[in-house]
């Protein structure tokens, strides 16, 4: 399986990647798009969302 360059590994526990956007609301529907993915798929990230930025965290 290969990984997206953007991904980094934490500690070699989590996988985290940083998504950058131009300002709050795109960021949100991104979290709001990405959870609809997740619940799909029974595998939940973690989100902290910004202004203009998304950090994803993943197990």
């Amino acid at each position: 399986m290969s990984i997206d360059k953007e991904w980094k590994i934490i500690e070699q526990h989590h996988y985290q990647r940083i998504f950058k956007f131009p300002n709050f609301v795109t960021a949100l529907e991104f979290v709001n798009r990405a959870s609809e993915i997740c619940e799909e798929i029974d595998h939940h990230a973690e989100f902290i969302l910004s202004w203009g930025q998304v950090v994803v965290k993943t197990w």
